[in-house]
């Protein structure tokens, strides 16, 4: 494994040697990013994904998606029935109901489907790339020392992000449809690293318009109440914003 990794590693800084030495002008610009993004992630208008925790292995987020209204909900996997253990509904990335005091304001994969107005918006300077290898991928680094981006080198999805003291990365994608997603992740914070697991149900399929529903949400979850067992990871989610 470790000659391997060094051989990578070696074969990986010659090419990037080469590639310092082309034009900048073969590295995509802003405008080049905003149409690949037209062409991908602006397209999964709706979609299913459920969220799973190896340090957690009965916790499970199920997330709802569609146009601009998305359900989070959270479950206790459990042999004869899982047990609720809180949920939220939000209408354009803002949350409007929540069993919880404290509502997590994003999710795991929600950055995956920023634009790239939306990660100048975070502080990503586009003005600055480079090639260079992270998590042993080469990838394409927008941004900064502090705020930088990380894109694959052939067809621009993020495979990584670092916005101050908080990084996600994204790994293991598969083509669904036409679009490239993750099957694997992790997040690292000051207060600890969380790896996850990503399961896409569904991808621009027609959801009943009941999951997005304020009364029929308020009706079926306001009564929940979270286990404090899994303060730990939801306080290192807290950091997402």
């Amino acid at each position: 494994m470790f000659r391997f990794k060094l051989h990578f590693l070696v074969v990986t800084w010659f090419v990037l040697l080469l590639v310092a030495n082309l034009s900048w002008a073969f590295l995509p610009t802003r405008s080049d990013l905003e149409r690949q993004w037209a062409r991908g992630y602006a397209k999964a208008n709706s979609f299913v994904c459920f969220v799973t925790w190896p340090n957690y292995p009965k916790l499970e987020l199920r997330i709802w998606h569609s146009q601009k209204n998305t359900l989070r909900i959270w479950v206790e996997k459990e042999p004869q029935k899982d047990q609720l253990v809180g949920a939220s509904l939000l209408k354009e990335n803002k949350v409007i109901a929540s069993t919880f005091a404290y509502p997590l304001k994003k999710s795991v994969i929600s950055y995956l489907f920023y634009s790239p107005y939306q990660w100048q918006k975070l502080g990503i300077d586009f003005g600055q790339k480079r090639l260079l290898v992270w998590q042993d991928k080469m990838v394409l680094k927008i941004g900064n020392l502090g705020q930088c981006l990380y894109l694959d080198v052939q067809n621009f999805y993020p495979v990584g992000v670092k916005l101050g003291t908080l990084t996600i990365g994204w790994s293991d994608f598969v083509l669904l449809g036409n679009l490239y997603f993750p099957s694997k992740g992790w997040i690292k914070t000051l207060r600890g690293k969380e790896v996850f697991k990503l399961d896409w149900i569904k991808i621009n399929t027609s959801l009943p318009k009941t999951y997005f529903d304020l009364a029929t949400f308020s009706s079926k979850y306001r009564s929940v109440s979270w286990s404090p067992k899994y303060k730990s990871l939801f306080s290192l989610l807290a950091t997402l914003f």
